[in-house]
């Protein structure tokens, strides 16, 4: 959708970054899963993973809502994200060094999402939209923290 309308456009943008952002999230953890040894982080990361899946039908209901449709994501970038993991832990497969790279991924991704959340709203985006994208940069930071016990 291309409305040139006050709040469609910047909608559209919001609600795509959010997408992008928690599907890049939920594929990341599912790649360093197999890898996780320590029973409690498991239950960590997949309880993350839990919330980024409800995250992600909220964002769909909403796009569904504005009929946008979410941009397609580039398989390269999963296959490059999968070998960075992969030679991240080709040395160090300690389950510390894996918390520490969930917590750097998280907070890059919640900081890339906060700028497209205030520079949205700057543009008139909806204040719901607003209010929920600063709701999934809220999750990422606490779980971004979160993690870090197990450093």
């Amino acid at each position: 959708m291309t409305n040139t309308g006050n709040k469609t456009m910047p909608a559209e943008e919001l609600l795509s970054e959010i997408h992008r952002n928690l599907v890049m999230g939920s594929e990341n953890l599912c790649s360093v899963v197999p890898r996780i040894r320590n029973r409690h982080l498991l239950k960590e990361v997949t309880s993350q993973l839990e919330q980024y899946a409800a995250y992600t039908r909220t964002t769909a209901a909403m796009m569904k809502e504005r009929a946008i449709r979410p941009k397609k994501s580039y398989p390269w970038k999963t296959v490059m994200v999968r070998g960075n993991i992969a030679l991240n832990t080709m040395f160090d497969k300690s389950d510390s060094h894996i918390a520490e790279m969930i917590s750097r991924g998280t907070r890059l991704g919640a900081d890339q999402l906060e700028k497209t959340v205030y520079r949205m709203r700057s543009r008139g985006c909806h204040p719901d939209i607003v209010a929920f994208g600063r709701n999934v940069v809220s999750f990422e930071r606490r779980e971004a923290e979160d993690i870090t016990r197990y450093r």
